[in-house]
């Protein structure tokens, strides 16, 4: 008789005890996944102005560009290693375990050679970006090559790394997860204070690609404890499988071009028609975007592995529950904080950067102030805004059809979509951006929100339809409904606490400020979407959590008691 697993990620497959466990397992993966946006939102918050400062905006921008290329392309091995050695390890086969590992080792190393071979090509010749930022070639080849080369220790490991997620251990998933977004931190704070004086970018990108070695270097050590068959071996390499899974990587590619380079065509481009300095304040907007999206859009990170246990078992009500739930609450939470970082973003940006903008020596040469700067990131973030809901929504929705076998049905068009939205915003831009000169910026936002809802707000409705049953109506008013009359408010107050609340002037105490204003949007948004969004069987599951906690936190029990009386449910027995 095999022994209890003590803690909740030792639970091999979770899905297969039931609904109470997928449910378990599925609010386990979102606290988790909170805590680690949580991090990435502080870390980011103390980064940005300090490489604004250190590098200058305009190599800021290239630096962010880079790193956020190469996060997506190493992201992009992960739900296929997930859905695979997930299936493998659920089966409980030792066998079947160690040749679906060491197939995917292969098909990772093959991945990771490809990196290699691109990175050397690309590093020497960095001429496919026009117009670097003058005197900055040899800081751009650095960057490259250690953003190249951190790909492809990434690329080699994966196996192990995405292990941890597809056995359900979701603490230690989240516990690398996590230090890998502060190692950026941990290495530019000794650099800043020790390294000589214009040698910050040589120091600090080599110090993350050394610190980043290192902690995957343990990340494989530990998994090698915690799962014997996380072992290579040539004689257990499956040539079949090993294809299998090569083949898959590339429609898996769909899922980081859909969700990141859709966005970093925008920030090429406005590069080549505009100068490097509008790169950087692009990677402003682009850091924004992380913010609307930082604890909606990554909610239901890593439910792939949950939703191919279900898809095996035939649980198909249980899978469209499942979907309908993470399109309506990544819908939500996204809406509300876009609407506080769109009714804030000028009194954000002002006493967030703009201490470091009104002394960026490329903004001055580019004829630019900072209330310029501020102005044309206010402009594409209120432009984007609502699509940023709509992808965050629809990517929640094709994480779970990914789980479910479906990627050979959206994946050709989430590339399409991408290079016909790449072509039409570089022939925008080439069109008007000569007459309307700066004024053209925005085409490239408009183009991005066009194609975005197209795609994510019709595309994928029907493509749900199409593989669960559920009609397009009902998901229209299912996710987006609730959530957008939730946030009326919000923006109604929002916009008075900006406009009254003011001056709003660089520095902690207007960050103090906003902070406070946040949270009492926060207070006035949650009964709200509280009585709005959650369905019958979330209530429960809201309830039965409430009741649990309960037991431990004060207050908790009348809380309960008042959502019932909400809800219109009866008292607790």
């Amino acid at each position: 008789m095999p022994e209890p697993a003590s803690n909740p990620q030792d639970v091999p497959a979770p899905a297969a005890e039931g609904k109470r466990a997928t449910g378990a397992y599925v609010a386990l993966l979102i606290a988790m996944n909170w805590s680690r946006y949580a991090v990435m939102l502080g870390v980011s918050l103390v980064m940005t102005p300090m490489l604004i400062g250190a590098m200058g905006l305009d190599l800021c921008g290239l630096y962010l560009f880079f790193n956020l290329v190469r996060f997506a392309l190493q992201d992009f091995i992960q739900p296929l290693l997930t859905r695979e050695l997930s299936a493998a390890w659920a089966s409980g086969d030792g066998a079947a375990r160690r040749r679906a590992f060491s197939s995917a080792f292969a098909a990772s190393l093959a991945a990771a050679v490809v990196a290699l071979v691109l990175t050397g090509v690309l590093t020497p010749f960095n001429g496919f970006l026009p117009r670097l930022p003058e005197g900055d070639a040899d800081a751009v080849r650095l960057m490259i090559l250690c953003e190249g080369l951190m790909l492809v220790v990434m690329l080699a490991t994966a196996p192990w790394i995405n292990l941890f997620l597809a056995a359900h251990r979701v603490v230690e998933n989240n516990v690398h997860r996590t230090f890998e977004r502060l190692q950026d931190l941990v290495v530019a704070l000794p650099v800043l204070w020790l390294a000589p004086e214009g040698s910050f970018v040589t120091w600090y990108v080599l110090g993350r690609l050394g610190v980043r070695a290192a902690h995957i270097a343990v990340c494989v050590g530990r998994a090698h404890v915690l799962e014997s068959d996380a072992r290579v071996s040539r004689r257990d390499v499956d040539p079949a499988l090993v294809g299998h899974y090569s083949q898959a990587m590339g429609w898996s590619s769909s899922l980081p071009i859909s969700n990141q380079f859709y966005w970093y065509i925008d920030q090429v481009a406005l590069n080549a028609f505009f100068g490097p300095v509008f790169n950087g304040v692009y990677a402003i907007v682009n850091t924004l975007r992380g913010y609307m999206r930082i604890l909606g859009g990554g909610l239901f990170m890593g439910a792939e592995a949950v939703t191919a246990d279900l898809h095996e078992r035939g649980a198909h009500e249980t899978t469209r529950r499942l979907l309908m739930t993470a399109m309506r609450s990544t819908a939500a939470i996204t809406a509300f904080y876009g609407a506080v970082v769109c009714v804030f973003v000028a009194p954000l940006i002002t006493a967030w950067l703009g201490r470091k903008l009104e002394t960026d020596a490329a903004l001055r040469e580019a004829g630019l102030s900072a209330a310029d700067a501020i102005g044309i990131v206010r402009h594409f973030v209120l432009i984007l805004a609502p699509a940023v809901v709509v992808i965050e929504a629809g990517c929640s929705a094709i994480t779970i059809l990914f789980g479910m076998g479906q990627l050979r049905r959206f994946a050709p068009a989430l590339i399409v979509m991408t290079v016909l939205k790449g072509v039409l915003t570089w022939a925008a831009l080439a069109a008007f951006a000569g007459a309307w000169g700066r004024d053209a910026i925005a085409l490239a936002a408009w183009v991005t929100s066009v194609t975005s809802v197209a795609m994510y707000g019709v595309y994928v409705p029907v493509l749900i339809k199409k593989a669960t049953g559920l009609g397009i109506v009902d998901q229209y008013r299912g996710v987006y409904v609730g959530p957008l009359l939730s946030v009326l408010p919000v923006v109604a107050l929002g916009e008075a606490m900006a406009v009254y609340l003011g001056p709003w002037t660089p520095g902690a105490a207007s960050l103090l400020k906003l902070a406070a204003c946040g949270a009492v949007l926060g207070v006035v948004w949650l009964p709200i979407a509280a009585v709005l969004i959650p369905r019958g069987h979330e209530r429960e599951r809201v309830l039965g959590l409430v009741g649990r906690l309960g037991r431990r936190v004060p207050g908790m029990g009348a809380f309960g008691g008042l959502l019932r009386r909400v809800w219109g449910l009866p008292s607790a027995p």
